[in-house]
């Protein structure tokens, strides 16, 4: 579980400095103290499935993607 959550969380960082924001702004994003985020991007904590759908959007990438299955981002289906 602690090697999962660490890939987690190192997706979430990466992808947070892709789009150039901060710790501090994309907590504000998700109405929710930057230190519990940090703690999520250091892999000490997992999101709930509701929080981690809201970072997908706010970090612009996909689950697969954060969860360190792709590489790619697909073509939206619509």
């Amino acid at each position: 579980m602690r090697e999962f959550s660490k890939v987690l969380g190192s997706n979430m960082r990466q992808a947070r400095q892709r789009i150039n924001l901060t710790q501090e702004q994309v907590a504000e994003s998700l109405d929710m103290p930057v230190e519990v985020y940090g703690r999520m991007e250091r892999g000490s904590m997992l999101p709930r499935m509701e929080m981690f759908v809201a970072i997908c959007r706010t970090l612009g990438a996909t689950p697969d993607q954060l969860l360190g299955y792709s590489q790619t981002r697909p073509d939206p289906i619509f």
